[in-house]
């Protein structure tokens, strides 16, 4: 939207102090676009080149459409090196999930183990308490 919009129209169901900072948002951005506009205007009555459509221009100033040759090699560039720093990434969660299990594993046999000498320590316990009961009745 490139027209300008009248304050009042932010006021409906707004506090003024949200309709103040809706409008200098708009405002902020409505210029924004227009400048992008005026200097592409600019740019094609210099090099008459034709047109590009609206939505390309906007993709191209925000970054996410290359405008040369070599910019498209540097982002081709960045995706190789994106896509190995996700592998890495992948590559290093799996080895934590793996550590993970591993000490999880090693924490239930811990536990596997104390729990069978605390049931035979039990055991030693109540064989030494029955031969101190037959002991007292000799």
């Amino acid at each position: 939207a490139l027209q300008h919009r009248p304050y009042e129209t932010f006021l409906e169901n707004a506090s003024e102090e949200v309709a103040e900072l809706r409008f200098n948002h708009f405002e902020t951005r409505r210029r924004e676009r227009l400048s992008t506009v005026k200097n592409e205007h600019e740019h094609m009555t210099l090099h008459e080149q034709p047109p590009r459509s609206p939505r390309r221009v906007g993709l191209a100033q925000s970054g996410l459409v290359p405008r040369t040759e070599s910019e498209e090699h540097g982002m081709a560039d960045s995706m190789r090196q994106i896509d190995m720093l996700k592998r890495q990434q992948r590559d290093e969660v799996i080895e934590t999930l793996r550590s993970e299990f591993r000490n999880k594993k090693m924490v239930e046999i811990k536990e596997e183990k104390a729990a069978a000498a605390r049931a035979k320590e039990m055991e030693v316990e109540k064989e030494r308490r029955r031969k101190a009961a037959e002991w007292e009745k000799l």
